[in-house]
Order: structure tokens, then sequence, then C-alpha cells
């Protein structure tokens, strides 16, 4: 029996992660963008749900998983299956300001910024040079910054909920750019001190990002559901106590035309049904003599 090498292990394991988290970004890409074009959706929603798409994208295009091997000339299959993973860094900080309030986009048009310079070098390079790696953790670094940020304006706002579910998100997010970065930066003295051939990719982010909001996000749907329809409820006793009290509730426009009356109202004046007496002149047709119109 075939025993596989370390590198083997960890390749197969890193390569169910991607494949899982392909799934969990396929369906929450999916409710989410449908949640975000229904009629009283949220871009927060809709900008989430392309985010994990184009994690999906990422993730199943060739060549499958997370990228292992990364050596230049880039094939173009390679070019293209990062473009889904820039485009999903590039909306990150569009919906950090979505989700928080808080608007900054200095932070989204650096990010921007530097992955598109990034791409491009990357795509361009045909030596063993690590440019487009620097500028884009300069773009990552720029979006966790951001975040951080954000939730500390959040937290001021007492909106302490949704502040803990981004933070926690953050907080994986920095953890593992910060370990790929002292990879990166000692020429991977840490992946052989640690003993292992392969270090952990920076994109396994996406496991706990789409995991953690998306079930913020769901939650948050629910919440809003509940509360809407207690208003409703709320809203419907209201009017069937108005509609059944002995009282004449009438209401005015700024003209001071009829714009709403109960039917006790509209029998004491002499109307059968409301709708004989909406728009009519107030002052001009029911004012005691003497009364003053506005």
């Amino acid at each position: 029996m075939q025993t596989l090498t370390e590198t083997e292990l960890m390749d197969t394991l890193y390569l169910s992660i991607a494949y899982i988290t392909a799934g969990i970004a396929l369906l929450s890409g999916i409710i989410n963008v449908l949640a975000g074009l229904y009629s009283h959706g949220e871009r927060t929603d809709l900008v989430f749900g392309i985010m994990c798409l184009c994690g999906f994208f990422f993730l199943v295009l060739p060549p499958g998983g997370f990228v292992m091997t990364d050596k230049a000339p880039y094939p173009v299959e390679l070019q293209v299956k990062r473009i889904f993973i820039w485009l999903y860094y590039a909306l990150l900080p569009v919906f950090i300001e979505y989700y928080t309030g808080y608007k900054k986009r200095v932070f989204t048009y650096l990010t921007q910024f530097f992955l598109l310079w990034s791409y491009y070098v990357m795509a361009t390079t045909h030596g063993d040079r690590t440019d487009w790696y620097w500028l884009s953790r300069i773009a990552l670094i720029t979006v966790l910054l951001y975040g951080l940020i954000a939730v500390r304006d959040q937290f001021r706002r007492a909106q302490r909920k949704e502040a803990k579910w981004l933070l926690a998100a953050l907080l994986i997010y920095g953890i593992l750019l910060g370990l790929s970065v002292v990879n990166e930066g000692s020429r991977y003295t840490l992946t052989s001190r640690l003993g292992v051939n392969v270090f952990f990719p920076l994109h396994l982010n996406l496991v706990a990002f789409i995991v953690i909001i998306g079930i913020r996000l769901r939650v948050n749907t629910q919440e809003k559901y509940h509360l809407e329809k207690s208003l409703r409820w709320r809203d419907m006793r209201w009017n069937m106590l108005v509609q059944n009290m002995h009282l004449l509730i009438i209401e005015l426009d700024r003209n001071g035309n009829i714009s709403y009356l109960n039917p006790y109202a509209a029998k004491k004046l002499g109307g059968q049904y409301e709708k004989q007496l909406l728009g009519k002149p107030w002052f001009e047709t029911f004012a005691m003599p003497g009364e003053a119109g506005p």
C-alpha cells in the first residue's frame, strides 16, 4: 500500500476544505443575491452574495482548490482563476461600508488600486519576482485596517451585536494574513520551522468569513421579518380600533382637504361611505360659522 507524503496529505486536506468551502459559498451566494434582489432587499446582501460567488468560482476553476504551486510565468487558467479572488477582496471594503454604515471611500479606492496594480504585475511577470505579492498584501492590509476602524465605529454607535460578528471574521482574516506575510517575508522560514512543506493559504479566511457573516446576515433577515410582522400586527390592531371607535377621527392634508376619516365620522357628517367625503374641503364644507381656516 502506497503511503502519501506529507505534502500530498496537506494538498488533499486543502483540496477537501476548498471544495467544502466552494459548496458553502455557492449556497450562500445564491441565497444572498436573491435576498439582495428582492424588492425590500439590502445592498449588503447583494454585495456579500456576489463575493460568495466570486469565492466559489475561484475555488472550482482549474487548478481546483487553493493555489498551491505559485511560480511565474503564470498560466492563463491561473490568471483567470485569480480574477475572482481579486474581485472578492475588491468587494470586501464595499461590503464593510454597507454592513457597518461607516463610509470612508478612500480605503475602498486604495484597496482596488493596489489590487489592480498587483494583478497587472502578476499577469506580466515572467521571472522570480514577488512585487505583485507585496502589492496585493498592501491592499489586504488596507481592507483589514478599514474593517477594524468600522467595527470600532459600530461599537461607539452601540451596534455591538453586528460589530462582534464582523470582528470575529476580521480576526481570523487578520491572523491568516499576518502568518502569510511573515512566512513570505522570511522566505518560508516559518514553514520550515513548523516542519511542513506547505503553509496555510491566506484564502482559508473564505471559510470563516462566508460562514460567520452569512449566518449574521440571515439572523438580520429573521429579526427584520419579525419586527415588520410585529409592526403590521400593531398597525392592524390600531386600524381596527379607529374604524370601530365612536369618535370623529378626521385627518386633513395641507390644503385643508379631508384625507382620512373613520366610518363613524363619515356617518355623522352625512355620508354613507368614507369615499364620498374624501378630498372635500373641510373649512368650506363642514366648518362651523366663524371657524377660520388655516
